[in-house]
């Protein structure tokens, strides 16, 4: 039963997070380490990294919210864990690709977050898409609970 919530987690979200992921390559903001942008299938690669970051965060409002179904009615718990969860994780990969692994760079067009020195758009995304994963998750859960029942 649980595997099949995560598999539908991670496939929605990987799917939510590539175009996400394609737009920001084919923006000025990003700059890959060779200098060059991103190509097609390095956007791909980065929306299943994503599906797994997603997965994270389930399991961090798992943990707060006690509940394997906690994301079906979040509250203000889950939705604080989402948050804060979510800018955790954004900041930490980001820091550490760009300023450790140096897997990317940002070129100057990208708004950086004072003090942090990490792009704002990949934070804003671990913000805005995981509920919204969360939410089309628990539609089509309901959605497959009562089309079954009927």
């Amino acid at each position: 039963m649980h595997r099949k919530l995560l598999i539908q987690i991670f496939v929605v979200a990987a799917l939510v997070n590539a175009p996400w992921e394609v737009a920001q390559s084919q923006s000025d903001l990003y700059v890959g380490r060779d200098g060059g942008s991103f190509p097609w299938w390095h956007c791909a690669l980065m929306g299943l990294g994503d599906g797994v970051l997603v997965l994270a965060i389930f399991f961090m409002g798992r943990m707060a919210c006690g509940r394997w179904n906690w994301f079906e009615r979040p509250g203000l718990k889950g939705y604080a864990t989402m948050l804060v969860s979510g800018l955790v994780i954004s900041v930490a990969i980001e820091w550490l690709m760009v300023y450790v692994a140096f897997r990317w760079g940002y070129r100057e067009s990208m708004p950086l977050i004072p003090w942090l020195g990490v792009g704002i758009t990949p934070v804003v995304q671990m913000l805005i898409l995981p509920p919204l994963v969360f939410w089309i998750v628990a539609t089509w859960r309901r959605c497959t609970t009562t089309c079954v029942a009927l």
